[in-house]
């Protein structure tokens, strides 16, 4: 059996780590199901010291049976009837179930869009279609297609309907990308960190991060195929002499810290399994001269072993 299976009755099983990879879920999933193995008829576990393993017959058919069912109590806000009519108007109540949330939460929205209303502009909810005064009251409709086309607040779109990028958002993605390519064609004497993203688009650093990684995957792909193809750090490891992954990490790590070293193109970092993890990004020329700069430094920092 491999790693993280088991024969338990003659039955193969497999750990949480596993269950997570044969189901195709995060291993957060694999928890949420363990914790509420009574509520939802999780399949029994068994214990192993500190693992714990359940059939994989048993899982399948658990899991199966789980996807298939239609449960109300696993509905999610956002997901949008796009039957009907689109020109039909519908009042709130109507609304509320084109976009899948209460009839108390959609009037919620509406009590905080009047001000915007009231200046002409959309607020939570778009502007009505008809408003019908009744004495004190105003009766307010919409057209179906008016409710699907807008961007409904709350956890995120209703099913089915693209979310459209902001254009300041757009904007100052372009304007890193722009960074990014001036410091590849550069020979990366203009390194980009979230730090000067921050200054340029007077965003916090964090944010700064978010739109260093959204650009970098998009350059690294342009750049590809060409004589500037970007490395990363782990590629610069790889080609580092040594006999043991650690030892070349550390080889890696030693030699970029000279001052003489090649400064990288972009770093920054993400979060990662809960833990920050430091990215960077080198020319390609990069990791002929760390790997060389490695071989010449041997003989006086042997390296660890």
């Amino acid at each position: 059996m491999t790693a993280g299976s088991k024969l338990i009755d003659g039955r193969p099983a497999l750990n949480a780590q596993r269950l997570a990879e044969h189901a195709d879920v995060s291993r957060e999933t694999i928890s949420y199901w363990f914790a509420h193995a009574d509520r939802l008829g999780f399949p029994e576990r068994h214990r192993e010291g500190r693992s714990v393993y359940v059939i994989v017959e048993d899982f399948d058919a658990w899991l199966e049976a789980w996807r298939s069912r239609e449960d109300p109590a696993r509905a999610r806000p956002g997901c949008a009837d796009r039957t009907g009519d689109p020109r039909e108007l519908i009042g709130p109540a109507g609304a509320a179930e084109v976009l899948g949330i209460a009839v108390g939460t959609f009037n919620n929205y509406v009590s905080k869009s009047l001000d915007a209303w009231a200046r002409g502009k959309d607020g939570l909810l778009p502007k009505p279609d008809e408003v019908e005064p009744r004495g004190k009251i105003l009766k307010r409709r919409w057209r179906r297609e008016t409710i699907l086309n807008f961007h409904r607040p709350g956890r995120g779109r209703p099913k089915g309907i693209p979310q459209p990028f902001p254009s300041e958002a757009r904007r100052k993605l372009d304007v890193v990308r722009s960074m990014l390519r001036d410091a590849v064609r550069m020979s990366g004497r203009a390194g980009v960190d979230p730090s000067t993203v921050s200054q340029a688009l007077q965003v916090e650093p964090r944010v700064a991060a978010r739109y260093l990684q959204s650009a970098a995957a998009e350059i690294i792909k342009e750049f590809a195929d060409t004589n500037l193809a970007l490395v990363s750090f782990d590629d610069i490891v790889a080609a580092m002499p040594g006999s043991t992954p650690a030892s070349r990490e550390w080889q890696a790590n030693r030699t970029l810290r000279r001052p003489e070293a090649p400064a990288p193109v972009l770093r920054y970092q993400r979060m990662r399994y809960y833990r920050r993890q430091d990215i960077r990004i080198f020319l390609p020329e990069t990791v002929g001269a760390v790997r060389a700069s490695a071989e010449a430094s041997s003989q006086r920092y042997p390296t660890p072993r």
